[in-house]
Parts: structure tokens; C-alpha cells; sequence
């Protein structure tokens, strides 16, 4: 990392691209006139660095780069995605915006060969995808702020499901660390409700069970989990932990009567429909790159205490649901004055931010808050921290 010289406030700063570099004065060949810029603004605080003029630095941001080179086809997709997953195992070393704007980039490209090769490069891509929660919040927040990069990664993994279920699958099911998927063809027109809990097994040693939001061990039992059960009953995350020796995060309902009447299906009563249910363990894929939150708090600075929770249905043209989703979230930090919001992808020329539009908290207490939407979306809770 540079370290900048004290600056007199308004005036920037500049600084060798390569003054703490081991490379050696041929090897530049001129390069070391190369620099880095950052300005501290006139309240005496620094702006966002500079680097665009120069070269990577970092051999992981090297290494990305060189994966992002390579011409991906049917054949050899799902080598490729399995390299990229054990490459990204070690994110938390990332330190580069261009590591994840890379990553994006390759996501988007594999996500192209999901209908060939589906079920193996499904489980990659959860994983690549998982694996770059590790890296820095700041990191992320730039390289979203840059590229819209963490929008597009959230985005690649909700389209999973669409490439993936098919007459001979009619069901896909993934876990990770830090990412668990579920979906399913649904008929709405015999469709009875359906509640999934997102939770992770306990360990064998109760002391060892981490749910705060930088949860970065890799043993099996601390990747999430989805469990669904069809039927109009919404379950208790409580109940649920007690039953299976495990603790549950997050859950959802979609109770039967969200859909509109029989008669509203009549044109389209043989249809089948994609529902799909995505829990992020954390808000790290949504950086709110222009203060958003202040967009969902009324005028109040929040950050996001509980994991995320995606839900949608694909294949079928209803209209707005008759009864609300009802979400409940665990809490993984302290925090005062929830609301419920989702992510509205279009805000913010397009980088996203939390809204509340449709969304409100129907309880909150004990570290578990459950809210209604009137609409599908990424949904969580903002909070003000204490």
C-alpha cells in the first residue's frame, strides 16, 4: 500500500508508481515516471487514489489479468471455472479493485456456457462467487463504484437457476461458505406454499461457530445450507435451529395465497415457473457506493445487520403478488432503528442502493426481525449501529 505524504488541504498529491517496487531500473524502462495521484480535498480528507496510470503491481491482480485473457469454450469452461475457484480461495489477500472487476468479467463469461455444462459450472461459479465475499468491504466498494462490479457478480448468480433447471432437473441445489442457492419448477396453479430456511450445521465444538458477517473458516459444517418445505406454514428460525442442531440465518415464505386467483391462470394453467431462493451470508456484494443507505434510512446513516436473501419467480407473468413474502432475518451485528429494504439494481446511474419501496418490518426482537414484501428482490435489514 502507498503511503502519502502529508498534503496541504486542496493540493494533490503524487507518487511514484513503482518507489517501493523491487523491479530494477531496466526493467522499467522509463516506467518510474510513472505515478500515482490523490487528492486531499479542501475538509483536509483524502480522496480516492489514482492508479490508472500504473501497471499492475500485484502478481494476483497479474495472474487475474491472464485468466481474463483466455478464450472460454465448451470444452475447456469447466477446467477453467475450477482453476479460477481454488485460485479464489485466498481472496482475503485481495487488494485490488481489478481482482474483482476481473473476477466479474470471468463470471460473466462462464455464466454463457451454464446451459452446455450446468450442473459442475454451477457449483464453481457459487463458489467463485462465495469466495469473493472474502475480500476487503473497501476493495469491493471500489471495484463497484468503478465497474459496478459486485452488482454484476449478484446478478450472475441469480442466473444461475435459469441455466440450470430443465425437464431432466428439476431441482438445483448449491452451498458454500458464503452463498447457498436452492430452486425449483413450480405450477402456481397447484402451488400449496412453500418456506426455506437458510442455515449452517453447529460443530462439533459450539465454541468454534462464527456467524458475523467476516466468517472466512472453510471447513464443511460452516458453509450455508437451504432447507424447503412446501405448505403454507411459515417456520420459526428459533424452532428450526432446536430441531436439526444447527442455526438458522434467514428464512422465507411464500405463502399459497401470494399467487392470483385460479382464474386469473386460465391462459396460462399448464405453466411451470422457475422460484429460485439465494442467501448471501452478509451485505458484502451490495456496497452502497454514494451513501445509498440514505436513500432507504430518511436522512440516518445505516449499514446492513443481517444476511441477504434473494427471491424470484421466472417463467410466469402474474403480476403483483395478492399476499407478502414474509422474510425473517437473524442479526449479526447490534444495531437500533431497523427498516427493511431491497436492492434496487437501477438506482444510482445503475451502481444500485438499498430502497424501502414495498418492504416493512412487521416485528423486531431477540436478534430477529421479520418484514413483508409486496415484490420479489434481495432483501435485508438496515440498521443504525451502536
Amino acid at each position: 500500500m502507498v503511503k502519502w505524504p502529508k498534503t496541504v488541504a486542496g493540493v494533490t498529491a503524487y507518487h511514484s508508481c513503482f518507489q517501493h517496487s523491487l523491479r530494477s531500473a531496466s526493467f522499467l524502462n522509463g516506467e518510474e515516471k510513472l505515478k500515482a495521484w490523490r487528492n486531499c480535498n479542501r475538509t483536509g480528507w483524502w480522496d480516492e487514489e489514482n492508479y490508472s496510470q500504473c501497471p499492475y503491481s500485484q502478481e494476483v491482480t497479474q495472474i487475474l489479468h491472464a485468466f481474463s485473457q483466455r478464450h472460454l469454450n465448451a470444452t475447456n469452461a469447466l477446467e477453467f471455472s475450477h482453476q479460477l475457484a481454488a485460485f479464489t480461495r485466498d481472496a482475503a489477500k485481495f487488494a485490488d479493485k481489478e481482482d474483482v472487476i476481473y473476477l466479474a468479467y470471468m463470471l460473466e463469461k462462464l455464466i454463457l456456457h451454464m446451459e452446455e455444462i450446468k450442473d459442475q459450472l454451477a457449483d464453481a461459479v457459487i463458489e467463485i462467487a462465495s469466495n469473493i465475499m472474502l475480500v476487503d468491504d473497501h476493495v469491493l466498494w471500489m471495484a463497484q463504484k468503478d465497474k459496478k462490479a459486485c452488482a454484476r457478480i449478484v446478478q450472475c448468480v441469480a442466473r444461475i437457476s435459469n441455466q440450470t433447471l430443465s425437464s431432466n432437473a428439476q431441482l438445483v441445489s448449491k452451498v458454500s461458505l458464503n452463498i447457498a442457492l436452492e430452486a425449483f419448477w413450480i405450477k402456481p396453479s397447484v402451488f400449496v406454499g412453500m418456506t426455506c430456511i437458510a442455515f449452517q450445521k453447529l460443530p462439533a465444538n459450539p465454541g468454534r461457530l462464527r456467524l458475523n458477517s467476516d466468517t472466512k473458516s472453510r471447513e464443511t459444517d460452516q458453509s450455508l445450507n437451504f432447507k424447503c418445505n412446501p405448505g403454507n406454514q411459515n417456520a420459526s428460525l428459533v424452532n428450526f435451529s432446536s430441531m436439526v442442531n444447527a442455526v438458522a440465518i434467514a428464512s422465507v415464505h411464500l405463502p399459497h395465497s401470494a399467487f392470483p386467483s385460479s382464474a386469473a391462470w386460465q391462459s396460462v394453467d399448464n405453466s411451470s415457473c422457475k422460484l429460485q431462493f439465494i442467501a448471501f451470508r452478509n451485505g458484502k456484494l451490495f456496497p452502497s457506493t454514494a451513501n445509498s443507505s440514505h436513500l432507504a434510512g430518511y436522512g440516518k446513516q445505516r449499514v446492513i445487520g443481517t444476511p441477504v436473501v434473494f427471491v424470484k419467480i421466472d417463467g410466469c407473468n402474474f403480476g403483483n403478488l395478492t399476499s407478502p413474502l414474509i422474510i425473517t432475518l437473524k442479526h449479526f451485528t447490534q444495531g437500533i432503528n431497523p427498516i427493511a429494504v431491497f436492492w434496487a439494481f437501477d438506482l444510482l446511474d445503475g451502481h444500485g442502493g438499498w430502497w424501502g419501496e414495498g418492504c416493512h418490518i412487521i416485528s423486531s426482537a431477540d436478534n430477529i426481525t421479520t418484514l413483508h414484501s409486496t415484490h420479489f428482490g434481495n432483501f435485508a435489514v438496515l440498521m443504525v449501529s451502536i
